[in-house]
């Protein structure tokens, strides 16, 4: 798993998935989903090569608005910042 910034990246099996400052899923350099801004709580959506959903849940808390990142695969956490 890498962070850089509000960017985390994580590989599972084969396939990348990409989180980019809260705002955009990518599997495989691939856009699978996209919002704009963040409030407390958003959540994007894929899926893998192998058909297997994807979630990242995204959320801001603090006053400072510290950003995390949770991604889900299949309902199964494989990521939590």
């Amino acid at each position: 798993m890498a962070k850089n910034s509000n960017c985390w990246t994580i590989t599972v099996g084969d396939d990348a998935i990409r989180v980019v400052n809260g705002e955009g899923l990518y599997v495989n350099d691939k856009l699978q989903d996209v919002c704009y801004g963040i409030t407390t709580c958003e959540r994007l959506y894929g899926k893998l090569s192998d058909g297997k959903e994807v979630k990242a849940v995204i959320g801001a808390k603090g006053f400072g608005l510290k950003i995390h990142c949770t991604i889900f695969v299949d309902c199964e956490c494989v990521f939590n910042d």
